[in-house]
């Protein structure tokens, strides 16, 4: 069973170092893998070549010549890779270094398992906290609850292969953001294992995209989260091909 590494970049010179070096020092190194840059205007190509090239890992680097924004990103990283297990990384995590070798273990033990979440500690601005991202996204497999609010964050994910060929494309960015989408078919088949165990680091500062404790409003929610329910309702039901 292979394992790839996605990795999405967005100027991240301050950050991609400590990743990658986080990823090359794991207990189980990845077959793979691939980094999609969203045209950085910094140096974080640059830096990423450099940790790579001196690597024994097999790595693809793919530079967007214009900004396509999260969703486009992760989905021209995550159709890249070919693993049966793909692994997803923000530029700014922090690898514990058993992370693979337990994520891995766990689709072996449950072969049926189509996506395994795993906990993290939250970094403050360089700072590590003995707060969890499930002390603010608990998990639960209820399809309503994580169809309102997201509970499964991108970094924490490891995803079969054969469930994310089915996915694609993804929504654009307004509607949802790509781990939601991808989550919500992991619900809806009630093929996700959680491990409730810290695998690394989930760090917060002044650069995130989005925000732990940041919520829109009812009125803001619902022309999105009406597009998002006919969006899955035509992809689950309505398309033969997905339940093949």
């Amino acid at each position: 069973m292979k394992v790839s590494v996605c990795l999405v970049t967005c100027n991240g010179e301050s950050f991609i170092e400590r990743q990658l070096r986080s990823i090359l020092s794991q207990t189980l190194l990845p077959d793979e893998i691939v980094l999609v840059d969203d045209f950085s205007n910094d140096n974080t190509i640059i830096i990423a070549k450099e940790i790579l090239a001196k690597s024994t890992i097999n790595y693809n680097i793919l530079q967007n010549d214009t900004r396509l924004g999260i969703n486009r990103s992760f989905e021209k990283c995550l159709s890249s890779a070919s693993s049966d297990i793909i692994v997803i990384s923000d530029q700014d995590d922090f690898w514990f270094n058993d992370r693979l070798l337990t994520i891995r273990a766990n689709f072996l033990k449950q072969p049926s398992s189509e996506l395994v979440l795993v906990n993290a500690y939250i970094e403050r601005d360089g700072v590590a906290t003995k707060e969890s991202v499930s002390d603010y996204y608990p998990y639960t497999n209820s399809i309503s609850l994580n169809f309102i609010k997201n509970r499964f964050t991108g970094c924490q994910m490891a995803i079969k292969r054969s469930l994310l060929v089915r996915l694609y494309p993804f929504p654009n960015d307004s509607i949802c953001y790509y781990d939601h989408w991808i989550s919500l078919f992991s619900v809806l088949r009630g093929l996700t294992t959680y491990i409730d165990l810290e695998q690394g680091y989930y760090c917060r500062h002044s650069s995130n995209v989005t925000d732990l404790s940041s919520s829109r409003s009812l009125i803001k929610l619902i022309i999105p989260r009406a597009l998002l329910f006919f969006l899955v309702i035509k992809k689950y039901i309505f398309i033969p091909t997905y339940l093949h």
